[in-house]
């Protein structure tokens, strides 16, 4: 089940919890890096087990109508019609009861003998070949008032506290005979093959004593979380050996430890087939924190999944149904929230239902609807392709849908009539306008958008309030469903149409206070951007605290001084996590010349492995990473900061990071610097000056075959450069240029990369003064050719002036004879001033203007394959 894997496989990198949301329009470890982004919680998940997509997705735009495909411009997206697979219109209230009959029809066991589940087409074939019709795409502005109802949410599971068994029976997989009729609850021991009659017989269990138990108080639900902080089961290796053509990983059914607690344990012969996931020790080391940053999520969380075990599995006292379920040939990735072109997708939808714009994909559809009592009302579809068109999934375009499935098929009597009106009211909903746009247009019809109780700040478009805040603490406190009056057209926007902001909120809602999101919102518009890698010289900080007072200060680590932070990163990572008691501001006298970075600097890639440095752009961005992922896990851990004080110790023993190609550094940094100066003249080709930061001599030179050459100290000889001294092993090119020299112990072989370097170097300097040079003197020549039209135009008018004055008073003249002169006809041409010349300089000089601008494409390119 590889898409089971894909799926824990995303939600494994906590980096990405704590990286990425700030701003958008971040340049990481750049000059101008904004915001580093930061998520909390659950990444999106776009493939098998949870379709979570980004709040506050765009939808495919289209004309008004839905009887003429709009024409699609080249280059461009289609913009024609969309639709959401869908089904013939009936009155609301008109809810047909499901057939009756089973919701799950028996059928042989797994697969033919040599078939691989991965490589075969999904089933297309029984479906109603129905034209689903195409809906018209809400707009902000139009009228859309729906009436917002009130349902109270219930907690997804209810528990009791029970023993972890401790289980020594193990039960083999093989093919099986059909399964008995769902409707059935009593156990058919006597239809199973002999082993599986073996299995079904409890075992002898050891019971473990209760108070060692930490059961959770209901199931950690969509959200991953940490392994090493929340215990988790998975499958033993040998209950998935078998004839299958591929198996199931043993961690691929995966469960919390309160499911396993409440369903399996009283189940013996199924909790045999379990085993608890060992967790790692936390405790701080010199070598970093002993985590493993992995995160599961609880496979019971999916409604179909926990129908089929209480219908089949506890029958039957064998997990063996849900392990065949999920290793059925036909499961293909969800599209989550992207809108793809209409190939005939099989989908599934409550014909005549009252939700004629409600389709799920086939995937969605067995994980949230299979053997649940909603099952009877969906049926399977297809629409001829239409190239013209784009289809998504109800439950990945929109997360609400997801959410209010869950939570109704958790209630001892899910109603289905509720589902609809929640699912209808959310697909009229229009996409939110997006960060910086206000939610309606000046002039636009009536418009409604909910804001937050009286005496509070907070204005959310319906979208976001539906996909954010509806299903949390928050729907009443921050609900208040009012009308746009006209004033406010045109001018107010959506609190939440930021990522950012999205995370804000998750994590005020996890700790149920609404003052975190105000709060860090606030702060947020106010501190200055993360430097990153190019750092921020001391002598700026001046101008910077007039511009931002208080909120300019950096903090560091209370024991660890040398480890620094930057204040938008302190506001918006560190406060966001709850981190603010491990910091104390940095009040140390200022210095011009001293280069603060930021050690949270966001890394490009948040996914990178953080046991190797080499995985990230420079090693201040693997800093960063290293310290938000434990700042993460602590958030996830009930504020259990242990990994991220090891994380910050080990850092704290680290050499200043190398400050790569962005930034040289002067005397009052205090920096080491290490190498070799040639004795000889430095224009041998075999020879060259190497001058390296501390750092990339650690971890490049020590121990190498060049060592000895490599490691004279050259700090006293770099305190008479004016503009400071850089690492010549700053980019990855050149650090491994310079390790594969010091590995082989040759360095005449870096001394002929850096001579080349050099070369393209002066080449590209030479012709960045070319192409200065010509642009002033293309704004020069422009400045000519204006003022020339002016005068030109200048001209023309007098003349014309003088022209009709001449027909005018003239015998036999008239003002109709004046005005029907041609302007251009009285007596002035473009080279009685020179400027057919002009112009033809000017062509000339566009033509120099693009042959430069080749040659630097071609340059550039042998610059960035050489730094």
């Amino acid at each position: 089940m590889d898409l089971l894997k894909n799926a824990r496989n995303k939600v494994q990198s906590t980096v990405n919890d704590v990286n990425t949301a700030a701003d958008p329009t971040q340049y990481p470890n750049a000059a101008n890096q904004s915001h580093p982004q930061v998520q909390y919680g659950s990444p999106a998940m776009k493939q098998y087990g949870c379709p979570r997509v980004p709040y506050g997705s765009q939808l495919p735009q289209q004309q008004d109508g839905n009887h003429h495909r709009p024409v699609q411009l080249h280059g461009s997206p289609p913009q024609s019609h969309y639709r959401y697979a869908s089904a013939p219109q009936v009155n609301y209230g008109q809810c047909q009861q499901p057939p009756q009959q089973y919701l799950y029809q028996p059928r042989q066991s797994v697969f033919p003998s040599g078939v691989s589940i991965y490589h075969q087409t999904p089933l297309h074939g029984s479906s109603q070949q129905t034209q689903s019709p195409s809906r018209e795409v809400p707009q902000p502005g139009k009228n859309y008032q729906p009436a917002p109802r009130v349902h109270p949410m219930h907690a997804e599971y209810t528990h009791k506290q029970l023993p972890t068994p401790v289980l020594d029976t193990h039960e083999r997989f093989q093919h099986l005979s059909p399964p008995p009729p769902l409707t059935s609850r009593r156990p058919y021991a006597q239809q199973f093959p002999q082993y599986q009659q073996q299995a079904y017989q409890s075992p002898s269990v050891t019971l473990p004593d209760l108070a060692s138990l930490s059961l959770s108080s209901k199931c950690i639900g969509k959200e991953p979380r940490l392994i090493d902080y929340v215990q988790f089961y998975v499958l033993k290796p040998e209950v998935l050996r078998g004839s299958y053509v591929k198996p199931l990983d043993d961690d691929e059914v995966t469960l919390c430890e309160s499911c396993f607690l409440s369903k399996i344990a009283p189940n013996p012969g199924i909790a045999s087939s379990f085993r608890a996931l060992e967790k790692k020790p936390t405790d701080p080391s010199d070598s970093g924190p002993e985590i493993s940053y992995d995160q599961l999520v609880c496979t019971f969380r999916l409604p179909s999944i926990l129908s089929l075990f209480n219908k089949q599995c506890i029958p039957r006292n064998t997990i063996t149904p849900i392990v065949e379920y999920l290793l059925s040939p036909d499961w293909s990735p969800c599209t989550g929230s992207e809108w793809v072109e209409s190939t005939g997708q099989t989908y599934y939808s409550a014909k005549g239902q009252g939700i004629d714009n409600f389709g799920c994909c086939e995937t969605c559809f067995k994980l949230y609807l299979r053997f649940t009592s909603f099952e009877g009302y969906f049926n399977p579809m297809s629409d001829p392709p239409n190239p013209n068109a784009l289809w998504g999934c109800s439950f990945g375009v929109h997360p609400y849908t997801e959410q209010v499935v869950r939570t109704e098929l958790l209630k001892r009597s899910p109603d289905f009539r509720y589902l609809v009106s929640e699912i209808r009211e959310r697909i009229e909903i229009p996409p939110c306008p997006g960060e910086g746009n206000a939610i309606a247009p000046g002039g636009a019809e009536d418009t409604y958008f909910y804001e937050a109780e009286p005496g509070k700040s907070g204005i959310f478009c319906r979208e976001c309030y539906f996909d954010c805040i509806r299903g949390t603490v928050f729907k009443h406190t921050l609900g208040n469903y009012v009308q746009m009056t006209h004033e406010q057209k045109g001018t107010v926007a959506c609190d939440l149409s930021s990522s950012f902001s999205k995370i804000a909120m998750e994590v005020a809602a996890r700790a149920n206070d609404d003052e975190i999101w105000r709060s860090v919102m606030s702060t947020r518009t106010k501190v200055p951007r993360c430097v990153g890698i190019s750092g921020l010289d001391e002598a700026d900080f001046e101008n910077q605290e007039q511009e931002h007072g208080s909120l300019d200060d950096w903090y560091c680590f209370k024991d660890f001084a040398n480890v620094e932070i930057c204040p938008n990163c302190y506001w918006t990572t560190i406060n966001l996590v709850g981190a603010k008691h491990l910091f104390t501001p940095i009040t140390r006298p200022l210095r011009p010349g001293v280069i603060r970075m930021c050690f949270l600097t966001a890394a490009a890639d948040p996914s990178a492995d953080v046991g190797d440095p080499n995985n990230f752009e420079n090693t201040l961005a693997w800093r960063g990473q290293m310290l938000r992922a434990t700042l993460n896990y602590g958030y996830n851990a009930g504020e259990n900061f242990t990994p991220t004080l090891a994380a910050a110790s080990k850092i704290s023993k680290l050499p200043p990071p190398c400050g790569s190609i962005f930034r040289n550094f002067k005397e009052p940094n205090g920096r080491k610097w290490l190498g070799r100066v040639p004795a000889i003249s430095h224009e041998d080709p075999n020879d060259c000056q190497v001058f390296l930061c501390e750092e990339c001599h650690q971890n490049i030179v020590q121990g190498s075959l060049l060592e000895p050459e490599l490691s004279r100290d050259l700090t006293a000889a770099t305190h008479h450069i004016t503009d400071g001294v850089g690492c010549m092993a700053a980019s990855k090119r050149a650090k491994n240029e310079l390790r594969d020299a010091c590995q082989k112990g040759d360095l005449a072989a870096f001394a002929h990369y850096r001579a080349k370097r050099l070369e393209v170097f002066k080449r590209k300097m030479s012709l960045n003064a070319e192409m200065n040079r010509h642009a002033n003197m293309q704004r020069k020549g422009m400045a000519v050719l204006d003022m020339e039209n002016a005068q030109m135009g200048t001209q023309i008018l007098m003349n014309n002036n003088a022209a009709m004055n001449t027909t005018i008073t003239g015998i036999g003249g008239s003002v109709a004879q004046a005005s029907s002169n041609n302007l251009y006809q009285v007596g002035y041409t473009s080279g009685s001033i020179g400027v057919s010349g002009i112009m033809g300089t000017m062509t000339s000089m566009q033509s120099r203007a693009l042959a430069l601008l080749e040659q630097g494409k071609v340059l550039q390119a042998e610059w960035a394959a050489i730094q």
